[in-house]
């Protein structure tokens, strides 16, 4: 195996594992939301009207709300192909990133309960 191999299989690995814990978080803010009472945004935006939805209901702070959306933006623009234009020197920073946002997260939905 040649390390543009085990670079890409690491880099599968971690999109993989972000991708997850965005759904896990989606879950929660939904979760969230409904508890609430309030409405599940619907459409073709809806990840990033969950996030406002979320943020504006005081669920997640604007910081994370931030956060996530960015994450939501590199999904975005990995799903649709351009992973081969990945870039180990801009994802690793956002691999880092991703496991604070994660703890984060928890932390904020902790309060919430």
């Amino acid at each position: 195996m040649s390390p543009e191999d085990s670079f890409s299989e690491r880099i599968e690995f971690e999109i993989d594992q972000i991708n997850k814990e965005l759904r896990v978080i989606e879950n929660a803010i939904l979760l969230a939301l409904k508890d609430r009472g309030l409405p599940i945004p619907k459409g073709e935006a809806w990840h990033s009207e969950v996030l406002d939805a979320a943020r504006l209901n005081r669920i997640i702070s604007n910081t994370l709300a931030a956060d996530l959306k960015e994450f939501m933006g590199f999904r975005h623009f990995y799903r649709h192909a351009y992973g081969f234009m990945l870039d180990a020197e801009l994802l690793n920073p956002l691999l880092e990133k991703a496991r604070a946002v994660v703890n984060q997260m928890s932390n904020e939905l902790g309060k919430e309960g």
